[in-house]
């Protein structure tokens, strides 16, 4: 998996840290406009990078690369955490969102072999090149070891442009989300018991995440006017969500 390499670190007087500059770029095509380089078979060709990528990722046991004592984080953990940052998002009575934390809340699938999940696994944390190839995977700040479908239905949710009303665009060379969970199965033999509760699961964390950041962006904590453009998105990520579940 290639990641940026890390050049420096210090803990005062803030904590940071400094990387190589990766060539290529990142870039979410069903929800920003298209580059000027933008073409379906290049499209078509990150997504397939993208989820080889991911399989590539999942390969090795946390015990591989010395993760065994990490905290594992089972379905059910995934569902708290951001049931918490849907609350924050003054969220928590929404009848759709409560309906779809019920409904994954009732039948939490059995968790796999725990993996390293990178926690936002899509297009826009993968820096690659016009025609596809992948230079490096980014944006790790809340990777942990758990189910390794969290990843895979995270990933699904960028496939479908309905999920960012007034934003989203078809973007030729998108696969649809049985597509990408095809590629992922196929390389994998993951079985496919659970997949659409991670998809459901999915378009629950990102509807609170989205809601959150425009609670935040509305109070004044956090400038950031592009949250308004996807005001809309929450309510069609709950329904979508639902009908996953369904």
């Amino acid at each position: 998996v290639p990641v940026p390499e890390l050049l420096f670190e210090a803990p005062e007087p803030i904590p940071l840290f400094g990387m190589e500059l990766v060539g290529g770029f990142a870039a979410e095509p069903v929800m920003e406009e298209p580059r000027p380089d933008e073409t379906a078979a290049g499209v078509a060709a990150a997504w397939e990078a993208a989820v080889d990528l991911l399989v590539a990722l999942q390969e090795p046991a946390p015990a591989d690369l010395d993760l065994d004592g990490e905290p594992v984080a089972d379905p059910a953990g995934e569902l708290d955490r951001w049931t918490a940052t849907l609350e924050a998002a003054g969220l928590g009575g929404d009848p759709p969102a409560r309906a779809l934390l019920d409904a994954l809340t009732a039948a939490p699938p059995r968790p796999l072999a725990p993996r390293l999940t990178h926690g936002d696994f899509r297009l826009g944390n993968v820096m690659r090149t016009a025609d596809g190839a992948v230079t490096a995977l980014v944006d790790w700040e809340i990777w942990s070891v758990g189910d390794p479908r969290a990843d895979l239905g995270w990933l699904t949710v960028y496939t479908d442009p309905a999920s960012f009303p007034g934003l989203g665009r078809a973007a030729a060379g998108t696969p649809t989300a049985a597509d990408v969970v095809d590629r992922y199965r196929a390389a994998t033999g993951a079985p496919s018991d659970g997949i659409a509760w991670f998809e459901a699961l999915a378009c629950f964390k990102l509807g609170a995440v989205v809601a959150h950041n425009l609670r935040r962006h509305r109070e004044g904590r956090h400038h950031d006017p592009y949250q308004e453009r996807l005001a809309p998105a929450p309510a069609a990520l709950f329904e979508r969500g639902l009908a996953l579940d369904g």
